[in-house]
């Protein structure tokens, strides 16, 4: 029943289903009951207004459980952007203003906090690569827990559509700081000045297409969102040690790490 393939990812692959629906169908290595977790989350936070799809439920495909969702019909913001380099500061406006309105939306109850998130990701990293990682969950606020974050936000999961723009790839969603959130999105557009580090999910883009993205995101969404440097600084440390248990380059990571020891 599964159509064209779509989109692949770290996690899952995404195919056509039928004419109005993708399959999200998740990788061999990805965990059992993953699919149904995130398809929750994505409910919830369709429930309280936010632009995601809407999901249909819940199939088996080959022993698999697999996510319908209803089809997005648009291009990502990343694509968009490949094809238009010349804009990514407005892109990187209109980035922060998406995010922003995300963050002023209040969390569904249902969804993790971003502690436990953050708490098990960088336990994670401890037990795999390095144990005196383990010292940044001294650093970890115990924030209070009513914004929604995305827990990685950027332009890939981004669609453009007819209907505006919507968010997509709801499985690290989490109810925390905001800082948090924008701190881990500007790791994840990897400007410069963090260690040089290349976001393999935002492939073909020369370093200034980055870094302008990423400084107009940052401008944008502090129009909206109030953090001082020191917090946002601590946010980053906290989110580079997090996102060492997610599979990615650990060099570059290490070596911005080494500025909190």
């Amino acid at each position: 029943m599964l159509g064209q393939l779509i989109a692949v990812g770290s996690r899952s692959m995404v195919y056509a289903w039928g004419s109005d629906a993708v399959a999200k169908v998740p990788l061999p290595s990805t965990p059992h009951g993953w699919i149904r977790f995130e398809a929750s989350y994505t409910d919830a936070v369709f429930q309280c207004g936010a632009p995601v799809p809407r999901v249909l439920g819940i199939e088996t495909v080959e022993g698999r459980e697999v996510a319908i969702f209803e089809r997005i019909s648009g291009v990502s913001m990343w694509d968009a952007l490949m094809a238009r380099e010349s804009e990514a500061a407005p892109f990187g406006r209109e980035l922060g203003e998406l995010h922003a309105g995300l963050l002023a939306t209040i969390s569904p109850v249902t969804l993790p906090t971003q502690f436990a998130r953050l708490t098990s990701k960088i336990l994670a990293a401890a037990q795999s690569i390095d144990s005196t990682l383990s010292r940044l969950l001294d650093r970890l606020p115990d924030s209070p827990t009513g914004t929604l974050c995305h827990g990685d936000f950027h332009p890939k999961n981004i669609v453009m559509s007819k209907r505006g723009l919507v968010v997509v790839d709801w499985f690290d969603a989490c109810r925390g700081n905001p800082c948090g959130d924008i701190a881990r999105a500007s790791l994840l557009l990897s400007p410069r000045r963090r260690g040089g580090m290349r976001p393999n999910h935002l492939p073909g883009a020369s370093q200034r297409v980055l870094d302008e993205l990423h400084d107009n995101y940052i401008w944008s969404v502090r129009k909206h969102v109030s953090f001082s440097d020191e917090e946002f600084e601590n946010w980053m440390y906290i989110g580079a040690a997090a996102r060492l248990s997610e599979g990615v380059d650990q060099e570059p990571l290490v070596a911005f790490l080494e500025g909190c020891r």
